[in-house]
C-alpha cells in the first residue's frame, strides 16, 4: 500500500490524482 503520509508535495499531488481517476471511473460505471 502507498502511505498518504507523504512529506514532499510532488508524491501528495500525484496520490490526490489517482483516487480522483478511481472515482471517476467508479462513476462511470455506476452511470453506465
Amino acid at each position: 500500500q502507498t502511505r498518504i503520509t507523504n512529506n514532499t508535495p510532488s508524491e501528495r499531488a500525484t496520490a490526490c490524482k489517482q483516487v480522483e481517476r478511481i472515482a471517476l471511473h467508479r462513476l462511470k460505471d455506476l452511470v453506465e
